[in-house]
């Protein structure tokens, strides 16, 4: 059997403490539930959601089911076709609103970030301005000078 020095057995004993600490906060966010990240999950499930709405693929499959209930096989369940069109619409027009809402807040917090680039490059400019009228300025006075002084 080993027998540790006094510091390393506190080190241990500090290490277990920590750990132990860590996985009583990590069944405490258990018990909140707040590994689930609703909102986020929401927000994921969204923008897919209208991504996969908004392309062409999904298009042509809707083109397809619109005209089923026009092939003699399916004209009894006509019905059928557009209670189910009818239930997705019902569904998929708030989920993508949701998604678009999602979607214009990134594009608006990139639209700010831009905002404020090329407000500081402006400022930038317009310092850079300013010391160019100021050497134009002193260009034009020492240029003045040297005329003067050439006349005389």
């Amino acid at each position: 059997m080993t027998v540790l020095s006094p510091e390393r057995t506190k080190q241990v004993a500090a290490a277990a403490a920590v750990r132990r600490e860590r996985l009583a906060m990590r069944l405490e966010s258990i018990r909140r539930m707040q590994h689930l990240h609703v909102a986020e999950v929401n927000e994921r499930v969204a923008v897919m959601s209208t991504l996969v709405f908004g392309s062409m693929w999904m298009f042509y499959a809707f083109f397809a089911y619109g005209f089923l209930p026009l092939l003699p096989r399916f004209a009894p369940y006509q019905e059928k076709f557009l209670y189910w069109g009818s239930w997705v619409q019902l569904w998929a027009l708030p989920l993508l609103m949701v998604g678009g809402i999602v979607l214009n807040r990134s594009s608006e917090r990139r639209a700010a970030e831009d905002h404020e680039t090329l407000m500081s490059e402006l400022a930038e400019i317009k310092a850079m301005h300013a010391d160019l009228l100021d050497a134009v300025d002193t260009i034009k006075r020492i240029e003045a000078s040297v005329c003067v002084k050439a006349q005389s």
